[in-house]
C-alpha cells in the first residue's frame, strides 16, 4: 500500500495484523498520517491489555462505543503513543431499543416457554480472547444442558463461526435457529441465554427480553460492568451450577427494563456514529 499522500488514515480494529502492519506504516511515514481506530462489536467493556496495548496503540483518536472511559494506568504506560478516547452510539443497538417485543410469560407452563440458547464461537486455534478450550466449553454445555432436559431449548450458532464443530456438537439433541440475525428472531423466543459477553447479548440486552446469563469467567471486563449486567440478566455463576433451577425463576417483566449496560456501554449522546466519526474527521 503506498502511503505517501495519506493524511487521515481509519481503520477497523488492530488486532488484526495487516491492519497494523497499514496503521504502522502510515504512523511511521514522513507525512505523519493521523489514524481513527474504529472499536468491534456493539459495546466496549474489556479489561485485556493484550486487545487494548493493540487497539490504543496505533490510533491518534478511538471510535469507542458508549461513554468515553480513561484507559487503565497499566496499559497507559505501555504506550508509545497516546490516544484520546471518542465516545460513540451503536446505531443497532439504538434501533433496537426503540422497538417493542413482545413478552408475556404469566399464563404460560415452563414447558411451553421458547429458550434460545446463543453459545459464543469456538476458538478453533489457541486460547484468545476466550480462555476456555473448545473441549472445555463443550464439556460446560453438556453440564448446562442437564439444567434444561424437559423444556424447549433451541440453538442459535454464531454466523460466522470458523468451524461446523459447533453444528454437529449441538445438533445431535437440539433443533438449530437458521436465522442468521439474532435482532429478527427476538419475538420468535420468550427466554435467551447467554453464557459470554457477546455482541448478541448486547443486541437482547436493548430488547426487554428475560435473559438467563451463566457467567463461565473466560474474559476480564472493567470496573462495573458485572455489577449492571447483572441488574439486567438472570445472573448465575458457572461454579454454582447445580444450585440452579429453572422452576425457581419468576418472569417478572417489570425486571427487564433495565438499560444502564447499554446506556453506559453502547450509546452516548443519543447521536448517529457516522454524525461523531465525521464531526471528528472535521476536527483533525
Amino acid at each position: 500500500m503506498s502511503n505517501k499522500k495519506i493524511d487521515l488514515l481509519i481503520s477497523g480494529h488492530f488486532t488484526s495484523v495487516a491492519n497494523r502492519i497499514r496503521a504502522y506504516n502510515c504512523k511511521n511515514n514522513f507525512y505523519k498520517t493521523k489514524i481513527i481506530g474504529i472499536a468491534h462489536g456493539h459495546n466496549w467493556i474489556w479489561d485485556e491489555p493484550y486487545n487494548e496495548i493493540a487497539e490504543y496503540e496505533y490510533s491518534d483518536y478511538y471510535l469507542s462505543y458508549g461513554k468515553p472511559r480513561n484507559i487503565n494506568s497499566k496499559v497507559l504506560q505501555k504506550l508509545f503513543y497516546k490516544t484520546q478516547i471518542i465516545g460513540s452510539s451503536c446505531d443497532i443497538i439504538k434501533k433496537i431499543k426503540d422497538q417493542d417485543y413482545k413478552i408475556d410469560l404469566s399464563d404460560k407452563e415452563l414447558s411451553e416457554i421458547k429458550f434460545l440458547y446463543v453459545p459464543r464461537e469456538y476458538q478453533v486455534n489457541g486460547y484468545l480472547p476466550h480462555h476456555m478450550s473448545d473441549q472445555n466449553y463443550n464439556l460446560w454445555h453438556k453440564i448446562l444442558f442437564e439444567k434444561f432436559t424437559d423444556y424447549n431449548v433451541t440453538i442459535k450458532l454464531h454466523p460466522k463461526r470458523k468451524s461446523l464443530k459447533h453444528d454437529s456438537f449441538f445438533s445431535k439433541k437440539f433443533i438449530l435457529e437458521k436465522e442468521i440475525k439474532i435482532e429478527k428472531i427476538f419475538n420468535k423466543y420468550d427466554v435467551l441465554i447467554f453464557d459470554t459477553l457477546t455482541s448478541a447479548l448486547t443486541k437482547t440486552i436493548a430488547t426487554n427480553k428475560p435473559i438467563i446469563f451463566f457467567n463461565i469467567h473466560e474474559r476480564k471486563t472493567s470496573i462495573n460492568v458485572m455489577k449492571i449486567l447483572k441488574k439486567r440478566v438472570i445472573y448465575n455463576d458457572m461454579h454454582k451450577i447445580q444450585n440452579f433451577k429453572i422452576s425457581k425463576i419468576k418472569f417478572k417483566p417489570k425486571y427487564y427494563l433495565n438499560d444502564e449496560f447499554i446506556n453506559r456501554y453502547s450509546l452516548y449522546k443519543n447521536k448517529k456514529r457516522s454524525s461523531t466519526l465525521f464531526e471528528l474527521i472535521n476536527k483533525i
